[in-house]
């Protein structure tokens, strides 16, 4: 009997053992993924418009948001054309914009705002819109294996004119002719005697 009472008492702590060892590499696992969520794969996403319309000449701004929000400062951010083989849009490393490695389409004429990326948004401009921009786009943070893509449409800035060119025909009222002004009347007051009213046809 004692022992059986022994072998009893050795499983019970041996169980004992393997539960307090779970529970603290639970713990662990647990503690990892809300200190450095990036440990662990798809985490994080950004949620970006699937599509944006811009015009010809005129400056278009590519946003992303990387949720949960992340200070990106630190981290490499790439802009790609998916749809291109130069495809490098922007490209932000070790803290600042690396202009060599940016395809020569969007030199000079690209913007990232540094500042929201202490927020964990991506914001970027391109200015001004080519027709040859439009195409299929990227945001693309690949430490946190976090993109999104979306679509950008560049209309010709002639069919934007035309379009919001509302004219209403009619002739000015100069050159109204003499039977439009017949039949009309001019009342004139006259000061110095206010019950005195003079009627003229025009």
């Amino acid at each position: 009997m004692v022992n059986l009472w022994k072998m009893s008492t050795r499983t019970s702590s041996s169980r004992c053992i393997m539960s307090t060892g779970v529970m603290k590499t639970f713990n662990f696992l647990l503690l990892t993924s809300l200190l450095f969520p990036e440990t662990i794969l798809g985490a994080y996403l950004i949620s970006c418009p699937a599509l944006i319309e811009a015009v010809e000449g005129d400056a278009v701004t590519l946003r992303g948001s990387l949720r949960p929000p992340v200070n990106l400062s630190p981290y490499t951010v790439d802009l790609k054309r998916t749809d291109l083989r130069d495809d490098l849009v922007h490209v932000y490393r070790h803290g600042r914009d690396d202009v060599l490695s940016q395809s020569h389409r969007y030199k000079h004429r690209t913007t990232l705002v540094h500042g929201d990326l202490i927020r964990g948004d991506v914001t970027l401009q391109i200015s001004p819109v080519n027709l040859s921009d439009a195409g299929r786009y990227k945001v693309y943070v690949p430490k946190l294996k976090a993109q999104c893509g979306f679509n950008l449409t560049v209309e010709r800035k002639a069919n934007r004119t035309k379009r919001n060119d509302f004219t209403t025909p009619g002739r000015p009222v100069e050159h109204q002719t003499e039977s439009e002004h017949r039949g009309k009347c001019l009342i004139v007051l006259q000061k110095t005697d206010v019950s005195s009213l003079r009627l003229f046809s025009v």
